[in-house]
């Protein structure tokens, strides 16, 4: 038998007990363990428990055995999602915490990490190498080499690859956000699509928005952030910069290459570039005084 340094104490009884308590010891150190001898000194009742040996009662004095404790308790936790009906291609390759929730037919693919107050509703699947952080993600959500921090997903949304949402955003129903997007406290519209190279902070879009190439909310003017407006059925040319504050109206266009620092009306096309100019036979020129 061993002592597990499990204890349990009447607060009235433990008050005196410890003021009783000496530091005669090489260590010069109060040990718990005297608590009992000064228990009987005092004629207080005390009582000893044995129970089956289990690796929940393991000591962890090290790194290797915070290590060893957290593997025993991953497998336990894949062990719960297998009996709950999640299908996880390598368990050996993913670690989920113990509060996190998953519904039945969720699919877990290798290399992902899911932490905190995290829940994954039906049909989902996660991964390849996808980390979520205290997020909500809905049914039949597809997320693929990603990082989702404290934000929500509705049902059917494609995010991915690398693809980088947080800061309490959350994106509605059938949207995708794709590859090297990042998305920061903002909402995404249901529907609306930014599948490449943007920045989105800061904004509420509305539905079937589409975000071109290369676009970006312009949110922080040095001292503080601004917010970016997109209503309904907007079409964001690529490479755009929306310089904040800014609304885009319902149904407008913006010409690609454009920086926008006005708002745009309703069915309205902004154009903010420079007009191009063709200079004729200039390269032949060139080529004459070289």
């Amino acid at each position: 038998e061993i002592n597990l340094g499990i204890y349990a104490f009447q607060k009235s009884e433990i008050g005196i007990i410890l003021q009783s308590i000496q530091k005669n010891n090489i260590q010069k150190e109060f040990y718990l363990t005297d608590v009992l001898e000064m228990a009987r000194k005092f004629n207080f009742k005390t009582m000893v428990y044995t129970v089956p040996w289990d690796a929940q009662f393991m000591n962890v004095n090290s790194p290797d055995d915070l290590s060893t404790v957290i593997g025993l308790f991953r497998r336990k936790k894949i062990n719960q999602l297998f009996e709950s009906g999640v299908k996880i291609i390598d368990p050996e390759s993913i670690y989920v915490d113990w509060d996190v929730k998953c519904a039945k037919d969720v699919w877990l693919f290798p290399g992902t990490v899911i932490e905190g107050q995290s829940e994954i509703r039906e049909n989902s699947k996660i991964g390849p190498y996808t980390h979520l952080i205290h997020s909500q993600i809905g049914k039949d959500c597809r997320i693929e080499y990603s990082v989702i921090e404290d934000s929500i997903l509705e049902d059917e949304v494609i995010v991915g690859p690398f693809t980088h949402i947080r800061m309490n955003s959350l994106i509605r129903k059938n949207a995708r956000i794709g590859n090297f997007v990042e998305v920061k406290k903002s909402e995404i519209g249901e529907g609306t699509k930014a599948l490449h190279h943007s920045y989105l902070g800061d904004a509420q879009l509305g539905k079937k928005v589409n975000i071109g190439a290369g676009t970006i909310t312009c949110n922080y003017d040095g001292y503080k952030k601004h917010q970016t407006i997109i209503h309904d059925y907007v079409f964001i040319g690529s490479n755009n910069s929306l310089v904040a504050p800014v609304t885009i109206g319902e149904g407008a266009y913006t010409a690609a290459g454009s920086t926008i620092t006005r708002d745009v009306p309703s069915q309205a096309l902004g154009i903010g570039r420079a007009r191009q100019v063709n200079i004729d036979k200039w390269a032949e020129k060139k080529k004459n005084r070289s």
